[in-house]
Formats: structure tokens, C-alpha cells, sequence
């Protein structure tokens, strides 16, 4: 019986010192850089997956479009954002020309089909990626529809560019 205790005892240590020096999962997120930018003002900055708010913020504009609320458009944007359409124009775009844009519309149906958050490293600035399709049914009662690949630029969470490609959409 003394026997039985010394082994239980024994195996008893023996385990809890294992287990003490078993190593513990890592918990944090691990950032995990990847790519490069080429040119510009970041070149040779890398990226990673962006984790901020950045992804609810362009989120909630795609709804405040699609409800055309250019009120609401104020919230995490610069008083001037930068776009560079399609075509290579820069288009300087305020909460009041939205407005007036919106005016000229019925309604507009806006859908990202992907959306893809990056982080340029040691910045605070994000840069998400969207697939987008736009159905806008104008006043005038015609219909325009855009199938763009967008590049939303944001700094401390803000909005301030935002560069469009566009690709073909059958009818």
C-alpha cells in the first residue's frame, strides 16, 4: 500500500511538471506581412490583413448609398476625397456634390461581391480592396450600370481616396 502511494505520488509530479512546461498556445494574432507597393510615396511598405474599422465603415456607406444619404456619408470621410475614376480623371468629391449627384437619381442598386482589408505596414493607413456592382436608375429614366474594382483609402479611419477600375458587365 505504501508502494501504491509512492507511485501515485510520483506519477502525480511527474505529470504536473509536464504540464507546467508544456508550451502555451499563442493567442495573439500574429501579423503576417505580405506584398509590396512599388511605387509612390510607401514604396517598399508591405501589407497585412487591416483589422480596424475600416470594413464596417465601407460597409455602412454602401447602405447609406443605396438609400442615396449623403447626410450620412459625413461620418469617417475627409471634407474632400480624392477619387480617380475609370477613365484617369480625379474627380474632388464633397458631401454637397454627392447630394446633387444623388438628386438625379431614382434609386441605385450598389453590391460588393468581395471586400479585402489591407494595412500598409507601420502606417495608420488601410486600404480596402472592393469587387463592386452599380445598378443606377437616373431620373431621366435612363439606366447606368457599373461593374467597378475599387480602392478605398482610408488614414486614421477616414476616408480620403478612392481609386476606381472598371471591367465589362453583360447585360
Amino acid at each position: 500500500m505504501k508502494e501504491l502511494k509512492i507511485i501515485l505520488w510520483v506519477t502525480a509530479i511527474t505529470l504536473a511538471m509536464t504540464a507546467g512546461c508544456q508550451s502555451k498556445p499563442d493567442t495573439e494574432p500574429k501579423n503576417i506581412t505580405g506584398g509590396e507597393i512599388f511605387t509612390g510615396e510607401l514604396k517598399g511598405s508591405e501589407f497585412s490583413i487591416g483589422t480596424g474599422n475600416e470594413m464596417r465603415i465601407i460597409l455602412d456607406n454602401v447602405e447609406h448609398w443605396n438609400r442615396l444619404d449623403a447626410e450620412a456619408l459625413k461620418t469617417n470621410r475627409a471634407d474632400i476625397v480624392t477619387i480617380q475614376r475609370p477613365d484617369g480623371t480625379i474627380m474632388k468629391s464633397t458631401i454637397e456634390g454627392t447630394a446633387r449627384y444623388f438628386s438625379t437619381l431614382d434609386s441605385l442598386t450598389w453590391i460588393v461581391d468581395s471586400a479585402i482589408p489591407l494595412q500598409v505596414s507601420d502606417t495608420n493607413i488601410v486600404k480596402v480592396l472592393l469587387d463592386t456592382r452599380g445598378i443606377y436608375y437616373m431620373k431621366n429614366d435612363s439606366v447606368r450600370r457599373n461593374r467597378l474594382f475599387e480602392e478605398f483609402t482610408f488614414e486614421n479611419e477616414i476616408l480620403v481616396s478612392i481609386r476606381q477600375w472598371t471591367a465589362g458587365w453583360p447585360d
